[in-house]
Formats: C-alpha cells, structure tokens, sequence
C-alpha cells in the first residue's frame, strides 16, 4: 500500500477464515490471513502470495482450566512449548 501511494481502508473485519475468504472471492477486497487459510479454499477465483517483508508474527497462548492438573501428555506438551518459546524469542 506504501508504495501504491494509496491510503488503508478496513472495511470489513471478521472472526472467521471463511468469511474472509468469501469476501475476497466476491472481490470485496484482500485479506490477511494465517498460512493455514491457503489450504482451506484452493477453488476459484483467488490465490495467496507470502508476506515476508515485513515478517510477521502473533501471539498465541497456552489456556487451561484453573484448579484442575493437565494429563501427562499436556504437561509434556506444555512444557515443551515453553522451551521452543523460549529459545526462539
């Protein structure tokens, strides 16, 4: 959009992938998706291309239950995740 000169304009904002994906199929503009959104409709009139510059992130979060322990399974899980986040931040 900087280089096109021309202002943002958010017109629609959604909570669902699919509604996204029907709005740019209409040609009711682009939108700014999850990877994962490229897989979920490959049929017609749209496409994806990569944002790498800038690179993008979000936050995600790890949600439990309060006073309720997490299966082993969970517990390795979740501390496995917390050792990826922490070596890649």
């Amino acid at each position: 959009m900087r280089r096109a000169k021309r202002p943002l304009v958010i017109a629609y904002e959604t909570n669902y992938i699919s509604t996204a994906l029907g709005l740019s199929k209409e040609g009711l503009g682009i939108a700014i998706l999850p990877e994962v959104a490229a897989d979920m409709d490959k049929s017609g009139p749209i496409h994806s291309i990569a944002i790498t510059n800038p690179v993008l992130s979000r936050k995600v979060e790890i949600i439990e239950k309060k006073d309720r322990s997490l299966s082993p399974s969970a517990a390795q899980m979740v501390k496995i995740l917390k050792q990826v986040t922490q070596t890649t931040s």
